[in-house]
């Protein structure tokens, strides 16, 4: 299984929230997505290039306060 990454996205304001969750959830390539409004936090994952590109755009749009990059290894067993 490839290895996916684990994002986590923190925005100044619920408007920029909402528009990052219409990014991710456009994308076929997002294994899990998780927000929360309270904390204006996204988390997702992604391989790294799906996820790298949807970071960037997510940036381009403005926003974007805080990110953290993971990697996460499923289980095979």
């Amino acid at each position: 299984m490839t290895d996916l990454l684990v994002f986590q996205l923190e925005f100044t304001d619920k408007g920029q929230l909402e528009r990052a969750f219409s990014i991710l959830m456009e994308h076929e390539g997002i294994a899990s997505c998780e927000i929360d409004s309270r904390a204006r936090t996204a988390r997702f994952m992604a391989t790294a290039r799906i996820a790298d590109e949807l970071v960037e755009r997510i940036h381009a749009y403005g926003g974007l306060r805080w990110c953290s990059r993971h990697t996460f290894r499923a289980r095979t067993d």
